[in-house]
Formats: structure tokens, sequence, C-alpha cells
């Protein structure tokens, strides 16, 4: 007899939570969320840059590889380097600003700076300095 009536008791309580669902009652805390759809970027065309844009992207990562662009000793970019960005940029007809762009990139990836605060504020206005003298 216990047996029947554990077994009406829990007929009576799977056909009403699924009397609910059907219904839209409310949901089981056991039902699952929904996953999010994750969707991937397509590939979006860009047109290779041409003329002085093309010329002034190689010198900017010619100015972000190159290790001999700072000199340790001068605590300064090496001269070599400078004139060689220069020479390049004034060929290609970049003006000041994009070759100041270029300078301050390599002073900015290559530059080894401290902890004192003083020390590397002498070797950013020299490293300024220089790159004026440069462009002048």
């Amino acid at each position: 007899m216990k047996f029947f009536k554990y077994t009406l008791i829990a007929t009576l309580v799977c056909t009403t939570a699924m009397h609910a669902k059907k219904t839209g009652g409310a949901p089981s805390p056991y039902t699952p969320s929904p996953q999010p759809v994750i969707t991937t970027p397509t590939k979006q065309f860009t047109p290779q840059p041409t003329g002085e844009a093309s010329v002034f992207q190689s010198l900017i990562a010619h100015a972000k590889r190159d290790q001999n662009a700072w000199d340790r000793r001068q605590e300064k970019l090496n001269s070599v380097f400078v004139n060689d960005i220069i020479a390049k940029g004034r060929r290609a007809d970049l003006n000041d600003a994009q070759l100041e762009i270029i300078l301050k990139t390599a002073r900015d990836m290559h530059g080894v700076f401290s902890y004192n605060q003083q020390k590397n504020i002498s070797i950013l206005q020299a490293v300024d300095e220089q790159i004026a003298a440069a462009l002048q």
C-alpha cells in the first residue's frame, strides 16, 4: 500500500511539472540556459597603401625592428640610424612631422630607461633635441 501511495505522489508531481512547463509556467531550475552564439569575424579587404603611405609604414616597421637604433653608451638614438631614416624619408617626400613620428617610435621601442625619474627626463630631453637637430 505504501508503495502505491508513493508512486501516485511521484506521478502527480511529474505530471504537474510537465503541465506547468507546457503552459508556460515557472521554468524548472534544472532547465539548461541557452548558450550564446559565437561568430567569427570575416576578414575584410584592406587595400595596400601606395606611395608615401607605404614608405611611412615600412619606415615605422624598420624603426620597430632595428636593434641598433639605440646607442646605450650615449643614451640616445644611434646617429647612423637617425641619418638613415632621415635620408630615406626625404627621398620619399615625407614631411618633418612624419619623420619625427618615426624617430619617436624608435625611441619608445628601444630606449633604455631606469627607475630614476630625473635621469629619464634628461634622456628624453636629449633625444628630443637630437631629433629636432636632425630634422633641421
